[in-house]
Parts: C-alpha cells; sequence; structure tokens
C-alpha cells in the first residue's frame, strides 16, 4: 500500500498511472470543497482507479452526490451509498467490471 499525501485535484490532474483503490477523504471542517464534487475531478478518479471509496458526508450537498453518483453510474461503475456510518459520515463505494 502506498499513500500520497500531495495536492488531490493537481494530483488527478496529472496522475497518469492505474490505482487498485482510491481513497477520498477531503474535508475542511466538515465541507468537501467544490472542486471535489464537479465531475472534471471525478473523470481523473474513474480514469485512475476502478474501485473508489469516497467519504461524503456530504447532507447539504445531497444534489451533488447524486449528480456524481449518476456520472458514475453512466460510467459503468456500480456503487453503493451508505448513510449515517458511524452516525454521521455516508459513505460512497463504486466498483467497475475489469
Amino acid at each position: 500500500m502506498k499513500i500520497i499525501c500531495e495536492d488531490a485535484q493537481l494530483f488527478m490532474q496529472l496522475n497518469t498511472k492505474k490505482f487498485d483503490l482510491i481513497i477520498i477523504d477531503l474535508y475542511i471542517d466538515t465541507k468537501v470543497p467544490s472542486p471535489f464534487l464537479e465531475l472534471p475531478f471525478w473523470q481523473n478518479i474513474c480514469n485512475s482507479s476502478s474501485t473508489i471509496l469516497c467519504n461524503a458526508s456530504l447532507e447539504e450537498q445531497d444534489k451533488k452526490l447524486e449528480n456524481i453518483i449518476s456520472f458514475l453510474k453512466r460510467n459503468q461503475y456500480k456503487t453503493a451509498k451508505y448513510e449515517k456510518v458511524n452516525n454521521t459520515n455516508t459513505l460512497l463505494i463504486a466498483n467497475k467490471d475489469k
């Protein structure tokens, strides 16, 4: 396992490697910065992994999460959303058959 601690948006824009799993857990206080809720970021994620785990605790941004889930499904990912994990988090798991 290799943990990469970098500017996530820039790293994904420049990345050319494939990963077995990408874990997304990006918060400032309780908010996910808006660039990480936009489809260009998720396109880069899709180009880099067939398995994604996202800590998406976005109660006030639920429409954005639904847009991301729809995008993943259009790109052949099976998705599962688990709410209230540890009584707070929403987890999104996406997997694309190889």
